[in-house]
């Protein structure tokens, strides 16, 4: 017997240049520093499964002597691979909504 082949639709992946920019120039959402800050993308469900920049956040990079948030964030040091995805969607969704409200006090 064979079973019809299923197939998922691919998720559509978002790629905004700007609004990776902008995430970036926030403060590191895990430790607060200033003027370090990259795009970090909520880790993927599985190896090489490209993620979208809709949900984003900024975290430290590395600099001297100290390994970023970024770093930390992407190795699973901070909490488990679960639990680290969670806290990475609510941070996406937070930063989302801090920037719409700056665009919104922006446009009057």
């Amino acid at each position: 017997m064979t079973y019809p082949q299923v197939t998922r639709p691919k998720a559509k992946i978002v790629r905004d240049k700007e609004y990776r920019r902008l995430v970036a120039s926030l403060p590191c959402r895990a430790c607060g520093i200033e003027g370090y800050s990259q795009a970090a993308h909520v880790p993927a469900e599985g190896k090489g499964i490209k993620q979208s920049d809709d949900e984003i956040f900024p975290l430290c990079c590395d600099r001297p002597g100290v390994w970023g948030c970024h770093k930390n964030f992407d190795n699973y040091e901070m909490w488990p691979a679960d639990e680290t995805r969670r806290i990475g969607r609510q941070w996406a969704a937070e930063t989302r909504a801090l920037l719409n409200r700056r665009q919104q006090r922006e446009n009057g």
